[in-house]
């Protein structure tokens, strides 16, 4: 699976994609908490956000779709384009 290679502690793997392709998870990068989905079809990893804080940001994948919610509590939804991604 592909990992950031300049974080630490990976943690709350999700998997959603169609075909359970996409891995969602949470990284310590530097001073924060960072959110990336990898897909495991093609390699690509792809970042999402950042929390201000060393919290943990809550976030859940389902299919083609990403919930979460960042820092200043507002809740983001994105819709993965799986074959461009």
């Amino acid at each position: 699976m592909p990992l950031a290679s300049w974080c630490t502690y990976f943690s709350f793997p999700r998997i959603g994609g169609r075909w359970g392709q996409l891995v969602a998870y949470q990284a310590r990068c530097g001073g924060g908490r960072h959110l990336f989905v990898a897909n495991l079809d093609n390699g690509r990893l792809y970042y999402v956000d950042q929390a201000s804080n060393n919290g943990d940001l809550a976030f859940d994948i389902q299919l083609d779709r990403m919930a979460y919610s960042d820092s200043s509590d507002v809740i983001h939804v994105i819709r993965f384009d799986e074959i461009s991604m």
